[in-house]
């Protein structure tokens, strides 16, 4: 996972426990791109500048919520960072190759 791709979960997540006052401003510029990527492949291109992190993250969870990986996927690495003891940015990075994954073969069904 890139530096940038950390950056910008981390964002997601700190946006949700913590609000968005307290996320690095490049992180939330990150995380607003990715919302515009999402919104794309959700046919929404109509959404092209994300006015705020509010906007970016409501895109997030909307693409995350149609398949279904968020609360599955990061259940799972939740219990392996608190309970086996793995570091975050590892659970993190899992996650993100997860949804990659997923999305990757959710593409590939779209298109057949």
């Amino acid at each position: 996972m890139t530096p940038d791709a950390l950056e910008v979960l981390t964002a997601y997540f700190t946006c949700l426990r913590l609000g968005e006052e307290r996320v690095p401003q490049s992180a939330l510029l990150g995380l607003a791109r990715l919302a515009s990527a999402a919104a794309r492949l959700l046919g929404r291109e109509e959404i092209v500048v994300v006015p705020d992190a509010a906007v970016a993250i409501a895109l997030m969870e909307e693409r995350l919520q149609a398949l279904g990986l968020l609360a599955m996927r990061w259940e799972k690495h939740q219990l392996a960072w608190l309970k086996e003891g793995r570091e975050l940015h590892t659970c993190l990075a899992s996650l993100v190759s997860d949804i990659q994954s997923e999305t990757a073969a959710w593409m590939l069904e779209s298109e057949e």
